[in-house]
């Protein structure tokens, strides 16, 4: 199934809009933010037409759509657009490409998002008309305002031709694009069935005309196209046709047809003791998980766990975070039932013999998961496994525990501590993490609403201790960055993050430590400073013996790096490029060690490819990084 979409540039009003959802088989609506403000030091506008609804000029009023959110939801899906610059070839503007005019942009897209009543996390797609290769300005224009925005607790997405997309895709990790890739004529794709509007829904990847960005969520096939004589709808406007895999653009996560996407996320863990690989690999492909066991030149489809053949009939949301354990996995799925955006938590585990066995946590009337913030697994030393999800409802963490005498979970609860809920404020786009120094003990980390590093702990099940901000308050999480917390032994912990601390406008990699002595210390900058940060992407730590913790980032370059901690002294290394020239990287989302003598390293570039490279004490440095094959995107 595929999700019918419209745009048109004026509000055609709620009661218009009510009626279009209830006699139509549209699912969402692009919803135009008023754009662009004009920018201090912004060249003259030279176009006779300069955004959708512009104001700060021009006359023109405010726009309806500014209403879109209050009026539409939860029922209609959205796509907010904000219309920015535009090349100067384009037939409309402003055509102000530099980069401070795309941070003012930004800026400017932010506060009418805030405005509009847009939730952080939601994604705005930038409008970029022309069709063809963006000239490098227009990349550079783009790309500035697409980080700028994601600063400002928005995801960023883009409205353009195939040919852009790819080229900005290589700029930004995870950029979400609604593509322009229009139908040749022949039918309007409008028709009249059983009294309701019936808008087709063509493939998203046509291959007429330009190629495709494949890895499009939505796409505008038809432009211009009336409601047919006698339709059903009073005042339907003139719109555009769409066609989406997600039925809300603005959270992908939040409901969407995994078989329609061609990739997920990616996690790894070192496999079971013992084995001659060295690491386990999942991956989400087309809403299965398909799982490879590395070592270097090798790597082998684990057929116990491939669900193209085994347990077919869970789909995973491949837009929510996943994570693993050495014989844990667990993910947000669905159950293919016809439903499309209710998610529970979903476990995989590992006999000893190596086959898999699926486990569903059970669902929980007070408890509603956020796909967005996805799951985590962890688990007590000398303790079972415990999940973690975040309650989009209450704004509060959930976990179950696992019941080895059972064999199945417990339902999941709100954590509570002494003086109330364990986590009344989390921000969604970090995600959660998690960890265990010791036997019994585990520590629970996560972003608040201030942008500050937050934690609570457990001395047993059930048992938290009240949430608390660690480290330099000053010193704020960018907002789509997560934690990597990490701890050599059990007197000590690591929590890297890239952030920013207030009145440096540097993105910096920091760490805030704990130890048994000091407790949480101050947090410092780690890695030098020298190199750019990409600061939407994942990093990754580990700790391959009590004397040392390796953290793993990505720079502005796409390339991977590193810094390590040397524990008895407290002294880290600056960072320095490792893995030889992949692809550009979008995230490093795991490292791991089998032993105390090796690190391996998992990533995925921005073109959906996985690689891994590792090091072990026969080596200098961290060989080149390897594609694992197995994992192509199909």
């Amino acid at each position: 199934m595929l999700y019918a979409g419209m745009d048109t540039s004026t509000y055609p009003g709620k009661p218009v809009m009510d009626k279009a959802f209830d006699f139509s088989n549209i699912y969402w609506t692009g919803m135009y933010l008023d754009s662009p403000a004009r920018a201090a030091g912004e060249i003259p506008y030279t176009k006779p037409k300069n955004g959708h609804n512009p104001n700060g000029g021009n006359g023109a009023p405010v726009g309806g759509w500014m209403n879109g959110w209050f009026d539409l939801r939860p029922w209609w899906g959205l796509l907010p657009i904000y219309w920015g610059q535009q090349d100067p070839a384009n037939e409309d503007g402003p055509i102000d490409v530099r980069e401070q005019i795309a941070v003012a942009n930004a800026e400017d897209a932010a506060v009418k998002a805030t405005t509009a009543g847009l939730p952080a996390g939601s994604v705005i797609y930038l409008d970029w008309e022309i069709g063809g290769a963006p000239m490098p300005a227009g990349v550079k224009y783009c790309s500035a305002w697409f980080h700028r925005l994601a600063e400002l607790g928005y995801r960023p997405g883009a409205y353009c031709h195939p040919p852009a997309s790819l080229a900005f895709r290589k700029e930004y990790p995870g950029l979400h694009v609604w593509s322009v890739n229009v139908h040749p004529p022949g039918g309007d794709g409008i028709t009249i069935v059983d009294g309701k509007v019936e808008l087709a829904t063509p493939p998203i990847n046509s291959t007429v005309g330009e190629l495709p960005d494949r890895d499009a969520i939505a796409r505008q096939w038809r432009h211009n196209v009336r409601q047919p004589a006698g339709g059903p709808i009073a005042g339907f406007p003139l719109i555009d046709l769409n066609v989406a895999v997600v039925g809300n653009p603005a959270f992908p996560e939040s409901r969407n047809q995994p078989g329609e996407v061609r990739g997920g996320p990616i996690v790894g863990a070192p496999v079971t003791p013992g084995t001659a690989d060295w690491l386990g690999a999942f991956a989400v492909r087309r809403g299965r998980v398909a799982r490879v066991t590395w070592s270097p030149g090798e790597a082998t489809l684990d057929a116990d766990l491939d669900q193209s053949v085994t347990f077919p009939t869970v789909s995973f949301n491949p837009f929510a975070p996943m994570s693993a354990l050495t014989d844990w996995l667990a993910g947000l799925a669905q159950w293919d039932s016809g439903t499309d955006y209710d998610w529970h938590v979903h476990t995989f585990r590992q006999a000893v013999s190596g086959a898999w066995k699926e486990f569903d946590v059970p669902e929980s009337d007070s408890v509603v998961i956020d796909p967005l913030a996805g799951v985590v697994i962890a688990r007590r030393k000398g303790g079972a496994p415990e999940v973690f999800a975040h309650d989009r409802r209450s704004d509060n963490i959930a976990g179950s525990r696992w019941d080895e005498a059972a064999q199945t979970w417990t339902v999941p609860v709100h954590l509570q501590a002494p003086t109330g809920p364990v986590a009344p404020s989390v921000l969604r786009t970090n995600g959660l993490a998690a960890l265990s120094r010791k036997t019994g003990l585990l520590d629970l980390f996560w972003v608040g609403h201030d942008s500050v590093p937050r934690t609570s702990f457990s001395l047993g099940p059930g048992n938290w201790s009240n949430s608390f901000a660690i480290g330099d308050h000053l010193v704020r999480a960018h907002t789509m960055a997560n934690l990597a917390p990490c701890s050599p032994g059990p007197d000590l912990i690591e929590v890297p993050f890239i952030g920013r601390r207030d009145g440096d406008p540097k993105l910096r990699l920091y760490s805030t430590p704990w130890t048994t002595a000091s407790l949480w210390g101050a947090t410092r900058e780690i890695g030098g400073g020298a190199v750019p940060l990409e600061p939407s992407s994942r990093i990754a730590a580990t700790s391959r013996s009590s004397a040392f913790l390796d953290v793993f980032v990505i720079g502005r370059d796409g390339m991977l790096y590193n810094t390590f901690l040397t524990t008895a002294t407290g002294v880290w290394t600056a960072l320095r490029r490792i893995g030889g020239s992949p692809p550009k990287l979008a995230h490093a989302v795991t490292a791991c060690c089998k032993g105390i003598g090796d690190v391996e390293v998992l990533a995925v570039a921005r073109d959906g490819s996985v690689w891994a490279t590792h090091w072990d004490s026969t080596l200098l440095d961290y060989v080149p990084m390897e594609q694992l094959t197995l994992l192509d995107l199909a």
